[in-house]
């Protein structure tokens, strides 16, 4: 399991936590701790959007946590899914995290 670290400082955390991805992580985090000058704020991963291809061609689709559910919606089709794979973490370009209030 490969584990990123990132050090930046925040000042202020916002509502929704976009996560840019230069890596094929093998996993990821569905929730995350981060602190800022108000102190310590939990968040949970809302939805993960995917690339699947290669440089020349691909396909982007989306999966979504919807009330304590996972789906892979992809064009027209949506489909429920346990959780986050491996194979899903591998594709994933970006994460949407939201804060817990």
């Amino acid at each position: 399991m490969t584990t990123a670290t990132c050090t930046t400082c925040i000042v202020e955390l916002p509502l929704m936590l976009i996560v840019a991805l230069n890596t094929e992580p093998e996993s990821i985090s569905v929730l995350l701790e981060l602190t800022d000058q108000e102190g310590s704020k939990r968040y949970e991963l809302r939805a993960v959007y995917c690339y699947a291809g290669n440089g020349d061609s691909g396909h982007y689709f989306g999966v979504i946590h919807s009330k304590g559910l996972w789906f892979i919606c992809d064009d027209s089709q949506i489909q429920r899914v346990n959780g986050i794979s491996k194979k899903i973490a591998r594709l994933a370009k970006s994460l949407l995290y939201e804060r817990v209030l």
